[in-house]
């Protein structure tokens, strides 16, 4: 099939849409074809780098429209060109370029394959599911002890006494996530990525001046910290 539909026709969309598609097919025919002197192979390795770069910086929002069927398609199709010439080009390519160019393919193709309709931070939350199962064994803990001593007042007092004490004495923590970056990092961005929803400032220009703390509850409660802190509450959508 990747012999007769061009990388674009894959994935349906027109060959303006993403022409970086264009040339990475017309790169990779032209580094199969033998022999390559080394200049050629130097100029084309180059472009093969800019290319890929250039997918994973600026495709994905196409990329996440398109069917992910689809998309593992067009990567099979890559990789039926692509595979073949990563022995080649490993042997004798310097070392540094080698591992970039490989980077560069690693992460165009983690894009391609990557499953979009995943909520952000969805390994978080089941971490944070897998966090709090012990507060229910505890707590039959604490009820198996209770039911034990009451039955038997005497002999059992000092049962767990100090398995007891530490349990019912312990606070769980919770989880910070700080993000930190110099100025126009993407930090505000960022956390509205993650909590799916526009909580931080975001602009062309610096838009969070200032330490903010976000509490996550029933409500998502937000703190601008300084001399006089500012509480604003958003709800959960």
């Amino acid at each position: 099939m990747d012999n007769e539909l061009h990388f674009w026709t894959i994935i349906d969309i027109e060959e303006t849409s993403l022409p970086e598609l264009k040339r990475l097919e017309y790169l990779l025919n032209e580094l199969q074809q033998e022999p390559l002197n080394e200049d050629k192979l130097s100029i084309n390795t180059d472009a093969l780098i800019r290319i890929l770069d250039t997918l994973s910086k600026n495709s994905y929002s196409l990329l996440k429209t398109i069917d992910r069927g689809k998309r593992k398609l067009l990567i099979d199709c890559i990789s039926n060109r692509w595979f073949p010439l990563r022995k080649i080009l490993k042997r004798i390519l310097p070392l540094s370029t080698w591992q970039i160019l490989h980077d560069h393919a690693q992460t165009f193709f983690k894009l391609c394959t990557f499953n979009f309709d995943l909520k952000p931070l969805k390994f978080a939350k089941q971490a944070l599911k897998y966090k709090d199962m012990p507060i229910k064994l505890e707590l039959d803990l604490i009820h198996l002890i209770d039911n034990m001593r009451e039955k038997h007042p005497h002999i059992l007092d000092d049962i767990l006494k100090d398995e007891y004490e530490e349990i019912k004495s312990h606070h769980r923590e919770n989880i910070v996530i700080t993000v930190l970056g110099s100025t126009k990092a993407s930090k505000s961005s960022f956390i509205n990525f993650i909590l799916e929803n526009n909580i931080c400032p975001t602009g062309n220009q610096a838009a969070t001046a200032r330490l903010t703390r976000i509490i996550y509850g029933e409500k998502i409660r937000l703190t601008v910290c300084g001399n006089e802190p500012e509480f604003y509450l958003f709800d959960i959508q």
